[in-house]
């Protein structure tokens, strides 16, 4: 008879509250606009490199208004999918990342 062994799922946390082996929990990606999800990739393509996208850059590299960047910018604050540094944005918590 083999033992059958069970492994115990990381536990989701609050914001800013994980720790080892602990996920930070993050609202469902299917809950944002075409705005967030334009400086979410905007975000995304700076940090890949190690930097942080600074709002000036934001704004040219989107081309939205700045009330809408504003907006957006809050809205993934809010889900936890972009995380403010103080030079920048940079991602949030995520268990992907890119090939290159």
């Amino acid at each position: 008879m083999s033992e059958s062994r069970v492994r115990e799922q990381p536990r989701l946390t609050a914001p800013g509250q994980s720790g080892p082996g602990e996920i930070e929990e993050r609202a469902d990606v299917q809950g944002l606009s075409d705005a967030d999800l334009t400086v979410y990739e905007a975000v995304a393509t700076v940090d890949q490199t190690g930097d942080v996208a600074e709002f000036d850059y934001l704004k040219e590299t989107t081309g939205l208004p700045e009330d809408d960047l504003r907006e957006a910018l809050r809205h993934l604050l809010d889900a936890n999918h972009v995380s403010t540094t103080p030079g920048g944005y940079a991602l949030g918590p995520h268990d992907w990342s890119v090939w290159q």
